[in-house]
């Protein structure tokens, strides 16, 4: 169950959180799901991965077409269903076939007025920036001094 703030910023209880730390050599990956309520983490997951063996850096746009979602709106008086949902999410995907993945994005493809966004992230940043660590690490290009 979400919540709708005051700034239209949509809250929940509970988070699925990645942490991607890249190093001189690996790509560590690091997810769970972080209970506000109680500080509590739960399905934590470690991933390490060699940069030869990422194969894809991955954004999907996708319905989900069963899933329907109710929101409280900010004066927590009225619901709002999202019935034809979309989500994007960001995949790194490897070469045994393992990935990463987490939803970066929630929008209702019925009714555009009723994009909700996330908290600000600044996903967009991070994925450019692995983006960029891969291709210098695989020989795509040379680095900026």
């Amino acid at each position: 169950m979400g919540r709708i703030g005051l700034d239209r910023k949509w809250r929940f209880a509970t988070y699925r959180i990645m942490v991607i730390c890249p190093t001189g050599h690996h790509l560590g990956i690091y997810q769970c799901d972080l209970d506000l309520a109680t500080g509590r983490r739960y399905r934590e997951r470690t991933d390490e991965y060699h940069y030869d063996d990422v194969v894809a850096i991955r954004t999907t746009t996708t319905a989900a077409p069963d899933l329907t979602i109710g929101v409280l709106d900010a004066s927590a008086l009225h619901r709002m269903w999202l019935r034809g949902t979309l989500y994007r999410q960001l995949q790194i995907i490897v070469s045994s076939g393992d990935r990463s993945s987490i939803i970066v994005g929630i929008t209702d493809e019925d009714e555009r007025g009723n994009n909700i966004p996330l908290q600000e992230s600044g996903i967009d940043a991070v994925i450019e920036a692995v983006r960029r660590t891969l291709r210098t690490k695989k020989g795509g290009i040379v680095p900026s001094t």
